[in-house]
């Protein structure tokens, strides 16, 4: 993926939101059991994999990753978030954006990309997916969720969401060189009336 200084994966308004309002964010996410969404990442995974988490949030997942053996290292746009995840989860997590970071020059056994890619522009997305390919070991997995609808959306908090249909976030994963090995449809976790799509891939040819 070619990126630029200082090139931004998000524009400024959800950028504020996370950075501004992270201890709120922290509060009502690390509660939620991401058992679902995460069982058949982390059982496509070998033993003790080395795990990427781009986003990390609130350290939620890292967490529960870390309680099964494997070594996350989270990735988080937002500096307060970065501080409370690192606290949280006791893993080590990087301050950087997507779109610039050296983290994805690295090879990794798994990356958990979840609830990231909303943010981003439907342009942006085929790219990041090729870097992320690239990021994968021979056997490693890449799980990815988005929204499922069409357009995109501003919420009360100024955040900016972008929507996929599933055929067409399936497309642009095959032209990274992504072959799906799983997906689930299924209501956010938090309440609202968003289905989420998430998909589980790895390399095409892999294993």
């Amino acid at each position: 993926m070619k990126v630029c200084a200082g090139k931004r994966s998000t524009d400024e308004k959800t950028r504020a939101y996370y950075e501004l309002k992270g201890d709120l964010f922290f509060r009502a996410t690390r509660g939620i059991d991401p058992s679902s969404f995460l069982f058949d990442f982390e059982r496509a995974l070998p033993l003790g994999a080395h795990v990427l988490d781009v986003g990390c949030g609130s350290g939620r997942d890292m967490l529960w990753l870390k309680k099964r053996g494997h070594h996350p290292q989270g990735l988080e746009l937002s500096s307060k978030l970065a501080r409370l995840a690192q606290e949280y989860s006791g893993c080590p997590v990087t301050l950087g954006d997507l779109l610039t970071t050296a983290l994805l020059q690295k090879c990794w056994q798994g990356i958990l990309v979840s609830g990231v890619l909303v943010h981003l522009s439907r342009g942006a997305v085929p790219s990041i997916l090729q870097a992320l390919a690239r990021a994968l070991s021979e056997d490693g997995v890449l799980y990815v969720s988005v929204k499922e609808g069409v357009g995109t959306f501003c919420d009360a908090d100024h955040r900016r969401f972008y929507y996929w249909q599933d055929a067409d976030f399936k497309k642009v994963a095959r032209d990274a060189g992504l072959a799906l090995l799983s997906m689930t449809r299924s209501p956010s976790a938090r309440g609202s009336k968003d289905t989420w799509l998430g998909y589980l891939f790895q390399l095409k040819g892999g294993r």
